[in-house]
């Protein structure tokens, strides 16, 4: 950056005013259809091919639909008196309608003239963003609405009956492969997603099978979404918790279809994983082992079979078992209200902050302090096993310095969630610092502080600390056996002294413990024929005298 550019980021210019006032208009890409939610009308809207989904009522929906971009905020509001019979100040409308970005138009020219503008400040907004939440971090995407167009076309056999019917059948046999072999399927499942025993190019192996599965897991997302009427203009890579993997935007979906076939768009990328696993494991079945096609659907089975469905099933994290979940409960976002209910409940109700917790109907409080406490324990385990994991991958280069790239980790991961830590402690602080300086000066803050101490000083409990030692004799002594044998037990005890001439160790030799065996046998066998020689022969007694 040069000195002018310096001064034109530190100095900008102001600006320029449009002669004419805007007034925002609905966008003419805009979809709505109604739902029903608990038995309540609420209407879903989008812009095709923009990504964030709205909820309205309908009198919030009748409201939207008189901006015409002629309308200012006076005559809406003058308007919505005049059909409604309720009436709202232009100042809250305006407030109202600012929360809603993507659903007004803007012409062609607008966009070009704040481009240079808006550049910069969006590229640092993505990245402080991207640095601040490790969770998700999204590397590239594209518009494959027209190739899942074509691919409809070619398969959208899939979605009939009959094929319903095969695809079951299917796996039923790959349910009995899996229960006959489950002792051998079972371990290597196991230990195939043990990383740490794994090389270099075992784990690239392992992310490119995975990868190109997921390609397509996430295509069958978007072809059901297609299949019921809605559009898909997103698709592309990302990391999710540092994973990498492919996602789909299928939020129209939500306008065009039903809970049922949403409920079908979200099961259908384990259906098509489940449908490779069936194909791979009667494969793996009926080929000999060793074979390079047997090795390979092998694997395929592991990467698509059982334990990955079951994951995926997971509602506790932002999987498909999580917005099926969210169906079948009739809570679009399940996460996010049941963590804001349950986080505001905590700050006014145990920590007394001045926070509003927002309305949450009866039946729906249990579910919601369920999920969230659920939810959040997988979530920071999940979290840690990352960081764990990769502890135990840079301790296999480096034992003594695995643990900075690790904490690296747990920083970049944990940051986001620390920064929010600290805002809540300050808040707190400063909610009851009066009350806590005045607590301070009395003779039980003196009482508890004294506790406190003792506590945290006093040895109460062992410490135990892990580190490498060698631990070495005083006096070194060899002892050597003639005959070469097995240690089989140490006679000394620990610390005990040793005088000379004091048996040590007890050896054993099976070879010399067989020869002796084999001559004690060849005596017993010699001594039994002189006892029969001596009762037969007269002249045995008389010649073994000699």
């Amino acid at each position: 950056m040069n000195l002018t550019e310096a001064l034109h980021v530190a100095l900008p210019d102001l600006p320029s005013r449009s002669g004419r006032k805007r007034c925002p208009r609905l966008h003419p890409k805009i979809v709505a259809r109604p739902q029903m939610e608990d038995g309540e009308k609420v209407i879903y809207a989008i812009v095709s091919g923009a990504n964030q989904l709205y909820r309205f009522t309908p009198e919030q929906w009748e409201l939207v639909q008189l901006f015409n971009g002629q309308r200012s905020y006076e005559d809406v509001s003058k308007t919505y008196k005049e059909r409604t019979g309720v009436y709202f100040s232009p100042e809250n409308i305006r407030e109202y309608v600012s929360e809603l970005d993507e659903i007004w138009y803007t012409s062609p020219q607008e966009p070009n003239v704040l481009a240079a503008e808006k550049s910069a400040d969006e590229r640092h907004r993505r990245a402080a963003q991207n640095s601040q939440d490790l969770t998700t971090i999204t590397v590239g995407h594209w518009d494959p609405d027209t190739y899942l167009t074509w691919l409809h076309e070619k398969v959208k056999f899939i979605y009939t009956g009959w094929f319903t019917f095969l695809t079951l059948m299917l796996f039923t046999i790959m349910a009995l492969i899996f229960i006959d072999r489950w002792g051998e399927i079972g371990s290597d499942t196991l230990q195939y997603y043990n990383f740490t025993e794994k090389g270099l190019a075992d784990i690239v192996e392992f992310w490119l099978l995975f990868c190109f599965l997921g390609f397509f897991h996430e295509s069958a997302h978007g072809l059901t979404c297609k299949h019921f009427g809605g559009e898909v203009h997103k698709m592309g890579f990302l990391l999710y918790y540092l994973e990498p993997c492919f996602f789909v935007d299928v939020t129209e979906v939500y306008i065009y279809a039903g809970k049922w076939a949403r409920i079908a768009t979200s099961i259908a990328g384990i259906w098509v994983e489940l449908i490779f696993c069936s194909f791979a494991s009667i494969i793996w079945w009926g080929t000999p082992a060793g074979t390079p096609i047997h090795e390979f659907v092998y694997k395929i089975m592991l990467v698509t079979g059982v334990g990955v469905a079951v994951i995926n099933l997971n509602p506790l994290i932002k999987l498909d078992g999580y917005y099926i979940l969210c169906e079948l409960t009739g809570i679009i976002a399940l996460k996010e209200d049941s963590t804001a209910f349950v986080s505001s409940w905590w700050k006014k109700n145990v920590c007394g902050l001045p926070v509003e917790v927002e309305f949450v109907p009866r039946r729906r409080r249990v579910l919601f302090a369920f999920y969230a406490i659920a939810s959040g324990i997988y979530s920071y385990t999940l979290l840690y096993v990352v960081v764990k994991f990769s502890y135990h991958v840079f301790q296999k280069y480096s034992p003594e310095w695995a643990f900075l790239p690790a904490l690296l980790i747990a920083l970049l991961i944990f940051k986001s969630r620390i920064r929010t830590l600290v805002r809540f402690m300050k808040t707190l602080y400063l909610d009851k610092k009066e009350r806590l300086r005045a607590w301070l000066m009395t003779p039980r803050a003196a009482l508890v502080t004294v506790l406190i101490a003792a506590f945290v000083f006093v040895p109460i409990w062992p410490e135990t600390r892990t580190g490498r030692f060698s631990l070495e004799p005083i006096q070194k002594a060899t002892l050597r056996a003639i005959i070469p044998g097995e240690v089989v037990s140490v006679l000394p005890t620990e610390g005990q002294r040793i005088a000379a001439g004091m048996a040590l160790i007890k050896l054993r030799n099976l070879a010399l413990e067989s020869h002796a065996a084999q001559v004690t046998s060849e005596w017993h066998v010699a001594s039994l024929r002189a006892t029969e020689a001596r009762l037969r022969y007269a002249d045995y007694s008389r010649a073994e005298r000699e």
